[in-house]
């Protein structure tokens, strides 16, 4: 038998190719693609999280009013779920006359009580920018009605010193 093939370095270089695409391709399998968008303009912000696998929120925030409101789109191009809270009332003493808002979202695995319903994998902050405040909210994964609240999970002050207006 003739051996000279097993001699030639571009055959073991090709070999090694297939045999390390092979391996590849069984031991890392490829994972899902998230993407969440985040816009603001003149005094509204939206942005858009993951519910649960199959369905994701859109979140608007009227710096305006302070409105918090946000929806699951279902299957048959339809709001399921509505969310609502007003995030001036939950800012409480700190809510300045005329608040300033940033929105974003993130991914979080909250821990689920069992009084509580089980949250997404998402939560929305909310920065009032003069008092420094963020605010943050869940949402639930399956809501018990229809219509529901966004859940306030924390508030932390990220501003130490005080602004003062126009300077």
């Amino acid at each position: 038998m003739n051996s000279s093939y097993l001699r030639h370095p571009a055959l073991w270089l090709l070999g090694g190719l297939v045999v390390g695409a092979l391996l590849v391709g069984k031991v890392m399998s490829p994972a899902p693609l998230q993407a969440t968008a985040t816009h603001g303009q003149d005094n509204f912000s939206v942005c858009t999280v993951p519910v649960n696998g199959d369905s994701e929120a859109v979140v608007f925030l009227d710096s305006l009013t302070g409105d918090l409101t946000g929806g699951v789109l279902s299957p048959n191009g339809k709001f399921a779920y509505k969310f609502d809270t007003n995030v001036v009332k939950d800012l409480g003493a700190d809510a300045p006359k005329a608040p300033k808002f940033l929105m974003v979202s993130g991914a979080a695995k909250l821990a689920t009580t069992t009084a509580a319903a089980k949250m997404a994998p998402s939560v929305i902050y909310i920065v009032e920018v003069g008092s420094g405040t963020c605010l943050v909210y869940g949402i639930p994964a399956i809501p018990k009605a229809q219509q529901s609240a966004f859940v306030p999970i924390a508030s932390v002050k990220m501003r130490t010193v005080a602004v003062r207006p126009g300077g």
